[in-house]
């Protein structure tokens, strides 16, 4: 039997509610951040997750979503 695991990542993406370094990268308070959904959770409470803040964000100020190329940490 051939058990292909999926690798490809499921992408995320969450406001950033306080200003915080990942991976060498500064993340501000309102930036838009778009990563894999492992290291959104990871955020924990330092993001919203809510598809309506984020919108709502994106339509306030044309916000540039920053994705974030962080390696997978299985």
């Amino acid at each position: 039997m051939n058990r292909n695991k999926s690798t490809k990542s499921t992408m995320q993406q969450a406001r950033v509610l306080g200003g915080f370094n990942l991976d060498g990268v500064q993340y501000n308070s309102n930036d838009i951040i778009e990563a894999d959904q492992k290291i959104i959770k990871q955020l924990g409470s330092s993001v919203d997750v809510d598809g309506g803040a984020i919108e709502r964000r994106i339509k306030l100020d044309n916000s540039v979503i920053k994705k974030h190329a962080g390696v997978d940490s299985e």
